[in-house]
């Protein structure tokens, strides 16, 4: 045998034991944030639901049940407003939707549900008019046609 040959045979076998190791290594998860369809649509199942909850305590004026969800309700509210940026870095709509989760935290932590509902209200203005409009029948709010 040459030697050209060993070294050949031991780089193939490297080569195969490192594609199999590296199969096995597990990568990191790197969520999808382009504004795609499908990244938006995977927000609106998960989070939705969890401020829907939250919406309805906040209209029966619920006290003792807005307070034990209302912690579920704003971290809902702040990964649905992040998942409304239209690319990977944080936009202006995204940034708008943050300052309004904390203002609406800052509501809610205080108790006043009047408050609360104003800053949600708030919130659900700022969302995205482009279609649909997760909260309610289904419609996006439009502007009032005059």
């Amino acid at each position: 045998r040459e030697a050209g040959e060993a070294t050949s045979r031991r780089d193939a076998l490297a080569l195969v034991f490192l594609t199999a190791l590296s199969a096995l290594i597990p990568q990191p998860a790197v969520a999808d944030s382009t504004g795609k369809f499908t990244s938006k649509r995977t927000a609106k199942n998960r989070y939705v639901p969890r401020i829907k909850a939250g919406i309805a305590a906040l209209k029966d004026d619920d006290e003792a049940v807005f307070a034990m969800i209302a912690d579920d309700m704003i971290i809902a509210m702040q990964l649905y407003g992040q998942a409304q940026k239209r690319g990977e870095t944080p936009d202006k709509i995204s940034i708008r939707l943050e300052k309004d989760t904390a203002a609406f935290k800052e509501a809610a932590k205080s108790g006043d549900l009047a408050a609360a509902r104003d800053k949600f209200k708030i919130y659900f203005e700022h969302l995205p008019k482009d279609g649909k409009e997760p909260f309610g029948d289904g419609m996006a709010p439009r502007e009032e046609e005059e």
